[in-house]
C-alpha cells in the first residue's frame, strides 16, 4: 500500500514537471518569440527623457563632423525643465523648454577643464546646443537643427545613465 502511495505521488509529481516543460516549450516556440527583435519607434516628446542622447554627426559652418570614440551626450531631467550631459571634456547643463517640436535649451553653463583635441569639438556641439532650435525624433534618432543653415546635431537614444 505504501509503495502505491509512493507510485502516485511520484506519478503526480512527474506528470506536473512534464506539464509544465511542455508549457514552456510551446510558449518559446511561439513565432512572435523567435522573430529577430527591432528596437521599439520612439516618437513622442517625452521619449526625450527616456534616453541619453549620445552624438553621432555634428554639421556647422565649419564642416561635417561623424563622431565616435567620444563620448558626447545629454540627459533630460524628467520634468523637462533641465538638461545635462558631457561635451567630451567637461559636463555641462541648463535649462530646457520642451514642445513638440521647439527645443529651447539654456543658458548652458559647463566646467572649465581643457582637453587638447576634445576642446574644438566640445565647443562646437555646445554652440549649436545653446539656444532655440526644432528637433525631431525618428526611430531611435534625434535631429536637432540650429536656426543657422546647415547646423545640425544627430544623436541615438541609448539607455539612461543612473544617476
Amino acid at each position: 500500500m505504501k509503495t502505491t502511495k509512493i507510485h502516485f505521488v511520484l506519478l503526480v509529481t512527474f506528470s506536473m514537471f512534464a506539464t509544465g516543460l511542455w508549457v514552456q516549450a510551446q510558449n518559446l516556440s511561439r513565432k512572435d518569440l523567435l522573430k529577430p527583435s527591432r528596437p521599439k519607434e520612439i516618437t513622442s516628446r517625452t521619449a526625450l527623457k527616456r534616453y541619453q542622447w549620445v552624438l553621432v554627426q555634428l554639421s556647422d559652418a565649419q564642416g561635417n563632423t561623424r563622431v565616435s570614440g567620444q563620448k558626447i551626450f545629454f540627459q533630460v531631467d524628467p520634468s523637462l525643465k533641465s538638461l545635462g550631459g558631457n561635451g567630451g571634456c567637461n559636463v555641462f547643463g541648463g535649462d530646457l523648454k520642451a514642445t513638440s517640436h521647439v527645443l529651447k535649451i539654456g543658458p548652458l553653463m559647463s566646467t572649465k577643464m581643457y582637453c587638447d583635441e576634445a576642446s574644438g569639438l566640445e565647443n562646437r556641439f555646445l554652440g549649436i546646443l545653446d539656444g532655440e532650435k526644432t528637433y525631431k525624433i525618428s526611430g531611435r534618432r534625434l535631429t536637432i537643427r540650429g536656426k543657422k543653415p546647415n547646423t545640425v546635431l544627430v544623436f541615438t537614444a541609448q539607455p539612461r545613465q543612473k544617476n
